[in-house]
Parts: C-alpha cells; structure tokens; sequence
C-alpha cells in the first residue's frame, strides 16, 4: 500500500490531528477489504501519513463522496426545516432525532449510528434535563457544535488535506 504525507495536518494542531482521524474513517469506510493505518512523520512538527489510499486525490475523492452523505445525513440536518445548531437538545427531541437517524441508516452503513451514538450520550442529561454531548464535544459558550460542523463540511477544500497557502474559515 501507498503511504501518503498530509502536511496540512499538522499532529500538534488539534485541528490537525482530528481532521487527520477523520481522513483515516473516510478511509477505512472507502476501502473495502483494506485497513488504512495512521501515523505521524518524524519531523519536528510532525504531519499525518496515511496508509491505504494510492494517491492524495483518491483520498479527496473519498472526502467528497463522504462530504455528500453528511450532506442528507440527519446527524447533521436533523429536523429538516431547521437543523439543530448543538447537542443539547430535549429527551423527546433526542429520541425523535435517534428515530431519525435509525431509519437513514442501512445493514451497509451505520456511519449515522456510530457517529451520533460518539456525539450524545442516550438516556445521559446534563443539569437543566437537555441531552448531555459526549467529551468529543470541544465547545464553550456561544459555539453551536453541529452549525460549527456544518461549516467545516461544506468548507472543504481539497488544498486541506493536499497542501497549499493556508486559509481560515469563519464559525
């Protein structure tokens, strides 16, 4: 297998490193039969290397295919007429939107599943009775996870993952 360096994804950028797990699930979802491995390179700011994906543009072709099912995915576009911006929804608008993402998902892809079930702790609620967000909940404050991620997706830019002037996106 190819090994590929993503110097964009720097490891001691938090960023970096969870856009580098990212392009490792894509993947290993994306490649039947094929375990893709992650690791740094040994540079004095080390950026992610991955092993799997033959060349860098078969890797942004898989973000694109995967960037399109986060599009539809009701994790991220949950009610329909106005998504949910954080985590900390109602016990009854958490077991309508775990419904939701129950139904989208298929015996082929539980990516839905596997992705809301690592953001909401079911059945777990935070002081005020609101559904409490797992610890990959990194926001404080006026930060709205799921708009925060929304952005990101529909940023992409292929210069992330293959290089290129560094750009910043507003959240």
């Amino acid at each position: 297998m190819a090994e590929i360096e993503l110097r964009p994804l720097r490891g001691q950028n938090p960023g970096g490193f969870l856009a580098a797990l990212g392009a490792l699930d894509v993947a290993t979802r994306h490649l039947d039969g094929t375990r893709p491995t992650l690791r740094w390179s040994e540079d004095v700011d080390p950026s992610a290397v991955i092993e799997g994906p033959s060349e860098v543009e078969e890797l942004i072709e898989m973000c694109r295919v995967d960037l399109d099912h986060w599009r539809a995915s009701p994790v991220l576009a949950w009610p329909a007429d106005d998504p949910f911006v954080d985590l900390k929804v109602t016990q009854d608008q958490l077991r309508e939107w775990i419904d939701a993402v129950e139904a989208a998902s298929t015996p082929e892809s539980d990516a839905d599943l596997r992705l809301h079930s690592a953001l909401v702790a079911e059945g777990g609620v935070a002081g005020k009775g609101d559904s409490k967000p797992t610890h990959l909940h990194f926001t404080a404050g006026r930060q709205l996870f799921l708009m925060m991620l929304r952005e990101l997706r529909d940023n992409f830019d292929s210069g992330d993952v293959r290089g290129g002037a560094p750009r910043t996106v507003a959240v």
